[in-house]
């Protein structure tokens, strides 16, 4: 057995790096509560069998990885304690912040724990993560990772490969409610007081370290699509591909979709108003339609990365394309609303209710920041 220890600090540093302890977790020791979380890497990364092991000795925590194969473990413990560096510049940053006085009594320091850091085929961005994550002591499970997943399966990601797909970089390592990402957005912490931490995280989460290629990207939601505007200078609407240039010699293909989460706000933001549940099924279908392209492009990248993305595109759109039935009944299921006696005369009488791309861009607004688009030109 190939061995590798990780040195992650003092106690003191391990405590806010793992955001220890976790809700709902107190009785748990801080050597169980790290064990968890690399271990759920570990086995994210599908390498087989492995040994952790947690030592907190002379106020230093350390993990120690075994494997059966050297390489694995020197590519793993390499790339780990990089992630833990980039931690710590995470935490400074949201010292900064705090001192600054823009920080919220609700929100917790919160590193994307728990991830396939090493073998991820994709990585995804997007702004924050929940509270609820810290509870569950397990970053992927929350309804936004449970509903993209249903998608990438759909299009043909095994279910045991799905968390190889979902290496995510949320840009600010801050847990808040689900709610909140209008006071986020207010707070200026999106503006540039954690770029020192999230542009180096997303260099290391889209790394292939076998090769010079860089995994794909999938920036989902607004703030995502304006984080890399501010840096990269590139403007990427919905189903746009583009490509971010991560080093002085790499680039990424990177495709700009809605956050996972907003086709639920979609599927119901016309609750009280005339024809609500045909407006709001029109929605959600469009949404959807939307989605379902993007999650098409994920899988077909993540699986073969030298493909063309722009070709990859056209492909995705043509594979969903006609299928209006089929996802009707997929909007019904993800969004809980029951299903009608006559599906082909409701697809018929939707398309009056059929959303414009203006009304999207509002509704994608007012989920965001509770504000509609305002036209700056």
């Amino acid at each position: 057995m190939a061995k590798a220890e990780i040195q992650i600090g003092s106690r003191a540093e391990a405590e806010i790096l793992f955001t220890y302890p976790n809700d709902d977790h107190e009785t748990q020791s801080l050597e169980d509560t790290i064990k968890h979380y690399v271990s759920d890497s570990l086995a994210r990364e599908a390498v087989g069998d492995f040994v952790v092991d947690v030592q907190i000795t002379s106020n230093i925590a350390t993990v120690a990885i075994e494997h059966s194969d050297t390489a694995v473990v020197d590519a793993i413990s390499k790339r780990y304690k990089y992630f833990f560096q980039l931690g710590a510049v995470g935490y400074l940053a949201a010292q900064d912040f705090q001192r600054a006085g823009k920080w919220s009594s609700t929100w917790k320091f919160l590193l994307p724990l728990g991830l396939p850091l090493e073998y991820a085929r994709a990585v995804e961005i997007m702004d924050f993560p929940p509270l609820s994550l810290i509870k569950k002591q397990d970053y992927l499970n929350s309804k936004t990772t449970n509903r993209w997943w249903e998608l990438l399966a759909l299009n043909g990601v095994p279910k045991d490969e799905l968390a190889r797909y979902s290496c995510i970089v949320d840009i600010v390592p801050v847990a808040a409610p689900a709610n909140d990402g209008k006071n986020l957005d207010l707070s200026g912490i999106y503006d540039g007081p954690f770029d020192k931490y999230s542009i180096p995280l997303l260099e290391l989460f889209s790394d292939e370290s076998s090769n010079n290629d860089r995994r794909p990207l999938i920036a989902l939601g607004l703030p995502i699509r304006k984080w890399i505007t501010r840096l990269w200078g590139i403007n990427l609407n919905i189903l746009d591909v583009g490509t971010i240039k991560i080093s002085d010699t790499e680039s990424a293909p990177v495709i700009a979709s809605n956050h996972p989460s907003f086709f639920f706000y979609a599927a119901s933001a016309y609750k009280g108003t005339p024809d609500a549940d045909s407006k709001n099924l029109a929605a959600g279908l469009a949404v959807m339609k939307q989605d379902i392209v993007a999650a098409a492009w994920h899988a077909e990248i993540g699986r073969n990365p030298q493909a063309d993305p722009i070709a990859t595109l056209t492909l995705s759109h043509n594979k969903w394309a006609n299928r209006e039935v089929e996802l009707l009944e997929l909007v019904r299921k993800q969004a809980g609303i029951p299903k009608p006696l006559e599906v082909e005369l409701e697809i018929a009488a939707l398309r009056d209710y059929k959303p414009s791309a203006e009304e999207l861009q509002r509704l994608e607004s007012e989920f965001h920041y509770g504000v509609t688009v305002v036209d700056e030109a």
